[in-house]
């Protein structure tokens, strides 16, 4: 995204999910900020470790689903830095998930809705919640 030298810094955000609907859904709630934000996607655990590792990326945010190919969502939270919010967003969850995830750091646990207009609503709500979301004059 490219902007003016005098308008604020975008929001970076790295969402972690394998479900092509959820990430069309994300990029709506995104969509309608009043901010600019730039999104990155990984489509599994082991790419968000290699993001996050190879510094290509700085997230303000990041936004986890648990159940992911190839290297699971607890992989990317113990290698995540514990310097950037990370919100789990999970279809599934129970008690012990979230006492663990907790331990690890994670800011937030939000059990996706399955409602769209619910699942856009939530995904803004963490993104104003957890971001650095700029204040607008």
């Amino acid at each position: 995204m490219l902007l003016r030298e005098d308008a604020m810094k975008p929001i970076e955000i790295l969402v972690v999910d394998d479900d092509l609907g959820n990430i069309l859904l994300i990029r709506q709630a995104l969509a309608e900020e009043p901010y600019p934000i730039n999104l990155r996607v990984a489509p599994d655990g082991r790419r968000a470790c290699q993001m996050l590792a190879a510094k290509s990326i700085q997230p303000d945010l990041v936004i986890l689903e648990l159940n992911l190919p190839k290297m699971s969502g607890w992989s990317v939270l113990e290698s995540a830095d514990p310097y950037v919010p990370v919100v789990v967003f999970t279809s599934e969850s129970n008690e012990t998930d979230r006492r663990m995830a907790r331990e690890l750091g994670v800011v937030d646990f939000v059990e996706k809705p399955t409602h769209p207009v619910d699942f856009v609503r939530a995904v803004s709500e963490i993104v104003r919640q957890w971001a650095a979301v700029p204040q607008l004059q």
